[in-house]
C-alpha cells in the first residue's frame, strides 16, 4: 500500500514512478483525489463549470527511450475516483502524471509488492534481475542438474537432454540457420559458468566432462579451454630445431599425429556420453561434483548462465 499527497499552487504536472515485478497477474487499485478549489464544493462541480478537473495518467515508461509509452490508465475527477490497473506478469515501470489546480492525493493498494515515488526512489530497483529472468534461469539450471543425475542411465538421459533443450531453445528457431549458432552460444555460456564456479581454473577432467556433456566437438573457443591452453608448459626445444623450416615430410607427420589424436579424443568424448562405459562413470562423477557447487548457489549461477 502506497500513498502520496502533493499540494501545489500552479496547474503544473507532477511525475511519479511505479516499479512492480511479479510472476503472476498484477492488479493495483489506484485512487486519485484532486483538490480543485478551496472549500467543500469541489465534489459538486460539473464539467463546463470553468474549474479544471484533476487528471491522472499512467503510461509505460523506460529511461532508455524518449518516446511516450503506452497509456494504461487515465482518471478525470473533481474529487476522488478509483480504477483498477491490470498488468501482465513481468517487470514494469510506469510513469504517473498528475495535475490538479491546488493539490492531489494518490493512493495505491496491491497484493503485489511495488515501489512508488520519485525517480530516485524507483531507479535503484532496476539494478536487480527481473523475477521472470531469474525463474527462467533457474529452470534451465535444474534441467542441467536433471541431465547430470541421469547421465549414466538410458533412456532417462535422452529424455533429460530433450527436456533441457526445451528450456532454452525457442521452438520458433527449429529448422532455421540460427539453431547451430544458438547451441554454440549456450555451450559457451555453460562453459563460462563452469569457469566462474571453479574459480577461473578448470582442471582437465572438468573440461573433458564439459565436452562430453555438450558433445560440441567444434567448440574450440569454449571459455573452459582458455584456462587449459594458458597453462602451456615451456619446452626445451633442441638447438637443431630452432629457427628452421620443417620439411614437407615432417609437416605431414605432424598432421597425421594431430588427426590420430583428435580421433582418439573424440572417441573418448563419445564414450563419456555413453552410459555403461568407464569414461561415462568418470564424467558423471565429475559432473556431480560440479552440480554440488552450482546447486548451493543456484539462483546466482542461473543468472550467470542466462
Amino acid at each position: 500500500m502506497n500513498a502520496l499527497f502533493h499540494l501545489q499552487f500552479t496547474d503544473d504536472r507532477v511525475f511519479y514512478y511505479l516499479f512492480v515485478d511479479s510472476l503472476k497477474l498484477i492488479e493495483i487499485l489506484v485512487s486519485f483525489s484532486a483538490l480543485v478549489r478551496w472549500g467543500d464544493s469541489g465534489a459538486t462541480q460539473k464539467e463546463g463549470s470553468g474549474i479544471p478537473q484533476g487528471v491522472l495518467t499512467v503510461e509505460s515508461f523506460s529511461w532508455k527511450s524518449v518516446a511516450t509509452g503506452q497509456l494504461v490508465l487515465k482518471i478525470h475527477t473533481y474529487a476522488t475516483k478509483a480504477a483498477m490497473l491490470s498488468l501482465p506478469p513481468g517487470r514494469h515501470v510506469l510513469i504517473f502524471t498528475a495535475s490538479s489546480p491546488i493539490g492531489h492525493h494518490i493512493h495505491l493498494c496491491s497484493m503485489v509488492p511495488c515501489v512508488f515515488g520519485e525517480e530516485d526512489t524507483v531507479m535503484p530497483n532496476l539494478d536487480k534481475e527481473s523475477y521472470r529472468f531469474i525463474e527462467q534461469a533457474t529452470v534451465i539450471l535444474k534441467a542441467i542438474g536433471n541431465v547430470i543425475n541421469n547421465f549414466s542411465s538410458e533412456p532417462e538421459l535422452s529424455k533429460a537432454l530433450k527436456e533441457l533443450e526445451l528450456t532454452h531453445f525457442p521452438h520458433s528457431l527449429h529448422g532455421t540457420g540460427i539453431a547451430r549458432e544458438h547451441f554454440k552460444v549456450f555451450n559457451n555460456a555453460f562453459g563460462h559458468l563452469i569457469q566462474q564456479v571453479l574459480g577461473n581454473k578448470v582442471p582437465p577432467n572438468f573440461e573433458f566432462a564439459f565436452r562430453s556433456f555438450t558433445l560440441d566437438l567444434k567448440a574450440n573457443d569454449a571459455p573452459v579451454e582458455d584456462n587449459v591452453s594458458s597453462e602451456v608448459v615451456e619446452l626445451n626445444v633442441p638447438v637443431a630445431w630452432q629457427n628452421r623450416t620443417p620439411t614437407s615430410e615432417e609437416e605431414a607427420a605432424v598432421l597425421k599425429l594431430q588427426s590420430n589424436w583428435r580421433g582418439t579424443y573424440i572417441r573418448q568424448l563419445i564414450n563419456g556420453r555413453k552410459p555403461g562405459t568407464k569414461e561415462n562413470a568418470n564424467v558423471k562423477e565429475t559432473l556431480q561434483k560440479l552440480w554440488t557447487l552450482i546447486e548451493s548457489n543456484i539462483e546466482q549461477c542461473g543468472v550467470t548462465l542466462l
